[in-house]
């Protein structure tokens, strides 16, 4: 008897172990494996024979990278390779070190290495080009990855200023020595010019040289002043004391003030509104207005990003000073460019946000039979003017109608046709750039160099312009071609994010596929159920292939306003230019 439950107590321990190895089993194959992280990534400079052979050397550059798979439990199914140009400070004034990146798939999971750049519209989503003596960064990573990928392993890698026995001359100027006879030549030719110069300015305008003996003699002609700062070696030499008298600095001339130059002092911060990549949107104030501002700031953690920072800044203030005043684009109230402190753009504050985030409130009224269009979750926060405060101006967020709808889109193309009139190319117009006033009239902002968003490259230490390739038109990302008519191209597809309440485009299609998806493929985003076909026409106008075929803002302006008046002249709602559900 003992031995019979001896067994029966061993056969129910077998079975209960075999049953709970299979729901192990079950529970393990359910669980989504991800491919681990590359190793041992390596990059040289590929001497091959078309390099010694071509006379243009620069573009027959390539890039040897191998890498070795990972050692997770999952076996990689493809493998994706990036090269992103850096430029440095010292690079800047550089020709040949040029920006781009180009991304490129391995679909051989059994390939380890790979030969770049290659041909454009084979792999890669753009072109790069490889020249000596400039730094890139290469990552490698297996798929499928997690998402977020985090940090990727990467590798920094400056090409040889020699290759073999070629050499790239571009430092050789600051090099080689400068013959004797040339340096002396020079100075003979500068003495000569320069004493010429004085003579015919002398005999022109009546300007007088004082010299010594005459010393208390006052010039009465205030131009004459111009004379004194003209340096002239040939009496500095014979030391031949050379002036004009003057009352004050002031009586020569007058530095050209900035009108929208503001002290730094004179801003108050009241809180962070923000952060882009280059630095961080605060809500502000002056203590000579009593205005709100949204001030843009550059703030970087390290030398080289503030360079880079300041500089793009520096760019943006420009480019609002030439784009002037419109109804439609965001207001520059005033900017700090002085030495030692941060450049700060200070900017119209909109109280309504942005477009993309007010989209996305809009979508929260709609029931899940009436939802557009899924959105993925990984949109990017508007980083230059967001009101916190959701209880301000509850009327901001009634429902968008359709007269609302086409308003909206005249807005958007006014604003961009006074950029066209400028030759201003905004290069990054989208939902998540275009602001809202307490009675949701919209404005442009971020005039093509704010660089944050849902980008190729995600989370990125900002050493590089980051590219919004799914509004980006087809040359734009090939070539970097950038012109309006790159900019109608995005104006289609923010039509389109209107129409589907601020859906990620392409949301499908992944970003090394997009441009096969376009050129090849020849397809487009699909209309969205509540926009109409007139309406529908005027985005794939915007989406033509040949960019001198499409659209220009001027009329586009017309068209709108064509359906805008056959909107108003309609009694029965049944068949708008713009649609969308009731609520």
């Amino acid at each position: 008897m003992f031995i019979q439950c001896k067994y029966i107590l061993i056969y129910d321990i077998i079975i209960v172990w075999l049953l709970y190895s299979d729901t192990i089993c079950a529970n393990v194959k359910n669980v989504t494996k991800f491919a681990g992280v590359v190793e041992n990534i390596t990059v040289h400079v590929s001497e091959n024979e078309s390099y010694f052979k071509n006379d243009n050397v620069l573009k027959s550059l390539k890039l040897n990278v191998s890498w070795t798979p990972p050692n997770g439990e999952k076996e990689p199914s493809s493998y994706s390779v990036m090269i992103t140009s850096m430029l440095k400070e010292t690079d800047i004034n550089r020709t040949e070190c040029t920006e781009g990146l180009a991304l490129y798939n391995v679909q051989n999971k059994s390939q380890f290495s790979i030969l770049v750049p290659q041909d454009k519209l084979l792999n890669g989503i753009s072109d790069i080009q490889i020249h000596p003596n400039c730094t890139y960064k290469i990552q490698v990573y297996a798929n499928p990855r997690v998402k977020p990928i985090g940090k990727l392993p990467e590798v920094i890698y400056r090409v040889p200023e020699c290759i073999r026995h070629k050499c790239s001359c571009a430092d050789a100027k600051s090099i080689l020595p400068i013959p004797k006879w040339l340096l002396l030549a020079g100075i003979v030719i500068c003495v000569i010019l320069g004493f010429i110069s004085i003579i015919s300015i002398h005999n022109k305008n009546g300007y007088q040289l004082v010299f010594p003996f005459r010393r208390r003699q006052t010039v009465s002609d205030p131009s004459a002043c111009k004379l004194a700062q003209w340096p002239d070696p040939v009496f500095q030499r014979r030391n031949i004391d050379v002036y004009v008298e003057q009352k004050s600095e002031g009586t020569c001339y007058k530095v050209q003030k900035d009108e929208f130059e503001v002290p730094y002092k004179y801003i108050n911060f009241i809180y962070e509104l923000g952060k882009g990549q280059f630095g961080k949107v605060y809500l502000g104030s002056l203590n000579n207005k009593n205005i709100l501002v949204a001030v843009k700031m550059s703030q970087c953690s390290d030398a080289c990003n503030e360079f880079e920072a300041r500089h793009q800044l520096l760019e943006e203030i420009k480019i609002m000073k030439a784009a002037g005043s419109h109804t439609h684009l965001v207001s520059l109230i005033g900017c700090c460019t002085l030495p030692n402190n941060p450049i700060c753009i200070l900017l119209e504050y909109m109280e309504g946000g942005d477009l993309l985030a007010y989209l996305h409130y809009r979508r929260k009224f709609k029931s899940d039979d009436q939802l557009l269009y899924s959105v993925e979750k990984a949109v990017s926060k508007y980083t230059n003017i967001v009101e916190r405060n959701k209880n301000v101006n509850e009327n901001l967020y009634d429902t968008i109608d359709n007269q609302q709808f086409i308003k909206f889109a005249l807005d958007i193309a006014r604003g961009m046709e006074h950029l066209e009139a400028k030759e201003i190319i905004h290069r990054d117009l989208a939902a998540r750039n275009i602001l809202l006033t307490s009675d949701r009239t919209l404005k442009i902002s971020d005039f093509g160099l704010s660089r944050n968003g849902i980008y190729v490259i995600n989370n990125m230490a900002g050493k590089i312009r980051q590219l919004p390739i799914r509004w980006m038109s087809p040359e734009a990302i090939c070539d970097h071609a950038f012109s309006s008519k790159s900019d109608v191209w995005s104006f289609g597809v923010v039509l389109w994010e209107i129409g589907t309440l601020g859906s990620f485009p392409y949301a499908s299609i992944q970003d090394n596929e997009l441009l096969r998806y376009l050129i090849q493929d020849k397809c487009r985003l699909t209309c969205p159920n509540t926009v109409s076909h007139n309406i529908y026409k005027v985005m794939c106008c915007c989406w033509n292939m040949v960019p001198q075929d499409r659209p220009s803002f001027a009329q586009l302006v017309l068209d709108l306003q064509i359906l805008k008046k056959s909107l108003h002249s309609m009694h029965d709602a049944s068949n708008p230019c713009y649609a969308l559900h009731s609520y």
